[in-house]
């Protein structure tokens, strides 16, 4: 009966080792076979990231097998780009990959003088890159302390109040497509200014923001487009007042 038992496992054994060494030379075959070849690359979502940028970042830039693929780390190959967000891959049998990306969008200018730069950045504060000179129509941010940045990371500040005020007011702006402003100042919390053409908004704290900029929205197209002059509205309780600069 020990014999018996001693056999029956051994050709269990075998047949196991026989059944590895098929499944592993159907998947040689596969991955050597031209059919399964990465003919075709579909991208959509982006607008500043080259499509030859996702294709050499993936890996698809030359020919290689869709079983060799690895969609989740190719993804993640993308998401460590400053400007993509999140990204999605889909192989579509045999000869097909589907990308997918949502891009950050950036919201500001930061003023590095150490360098005389400016920094790019998204509404979470995430560096996108870095500029010599504002090319785009968004406001630049003065207030924030910090000694260095990384490109693809959170702007790290030494007073964080003023970057979640910063975060927030960005995030309130594009809710509201409030688009005109060109300057935001956070140096003082208590008494934050925000710049929209000429006019100087005293929009004081942070305390009821969401409705100040509501509020701002509807008076930005009354406001002068020339003369400059004051706003303010620290109290939203209380009517905006303007104020011509002589």
């Amino acid at each position: 009966m020990r014999h018996t038992k001693r056999a029956g496992k051994g050709r269990f054994l075998f047949k196991g080792v026989l059944l590895s060494a098929a499944i592993v030379f159907v998947l040689l075959l596969l991955m050597l076979s031209p059919l399964f070849t990465v003919h075709t690359v579909h991208i959509e979502g982006n607008t500043v990231v080259k499509a030859e940028e996702i294709l050499k970042t993936t890996g698809l830039d030359a020919d290689v097998n869709i079983f060799s693929v690895m969609s989740h780390q190719a993804a993640q190959a993308l998401e460590a780009l400053p400007y993509i967000q999140r990204a999605r891959i889909v192989k579509d049998f045999p000869d097909t990959i589907n990308i997918t990306v949502t891009e950050r969008k950036a919201r500001g200018y930061v003023e590095y003088s150490r360098m005389n730069t400016y920094l790019l950045i998204d509404g979470e504060g995430m560096v996108l890159g870095t500029q010599s000179a504002m090319t785009d129509k968004l406001p630049v941010i003065v207030g924030l302390s910090f000694t260095d940045f990384a490109v693809g990371r959170l702007l790290e500040t030494d007073n964080p109040d003023a970057f979640d005020t910063v975060v927030t007011l960005s995030q309130l702006f594009v809710k509201n497509e409030l688009a005109d402003i060109v300057k935001v100042d956070v140096s003082d919390s208590r008494d934050i200014h925000l710049y929209l053409r000429n006019v100087d908004i005293f929009f004081g704290s942070m305390d009821d923001a969401d409705l100040k900029v509501q509020t701002l929205k509807a008076l930005a197209p009354n406001l002068p487009a020339e003369d400059r002059g004051f706003l303010h509205m620290e109290d939203i309780n209380k009517d905006p007042v303007f104020q011509f600069l002589k």
